[in-house]
């Protein structure tokens, strides 16, 4: 069995090296048969759009539902597991350092 994917893996390895050299050679002459100057620049292209009317007035954001509660703020707070917790909350003894 071992023997069969060898002679099947063999054949498709070389025919696909040579594919490969194949292309990077037609490439490779491609571009040195390409004349360094080609012609004129291209002219950009201006594309029109029709008009649209003015965007309208953009509506109150909904307010907070009856109970929401906002989450406290970002910071240096009694909780925040940093290596300085303990200068600001002796106490706290959640982050592992002592």
């Amino acid at each position: 069995m071992t023997g069969t994917l060898g002679r099947v893996r063999l054949p498709l390895l070389v025919a696909t090296a040579v594919l490969l050299v194949t292309g990077v050679v037609l490439g490779v002459v491609a571009l040195r048969s390409a004349p360094a100057e080609s012609g004129p620049a291209l002219t950009p292209i201006t594309v029109r759009t029709p008009g649209s009317a003015p965007p309208g007035p953009v509506p109150a954001p909904d307010p907070p539902a009856a109970g929401f509660v906002p989450p406290p703020p970002l910071g240096d707070g009694p909780d925040d597991d940093d290596a300085d917790d303990d200068a600001d909350d002796p106490d706290d003894d959640d982050d592992d350092d002592g």
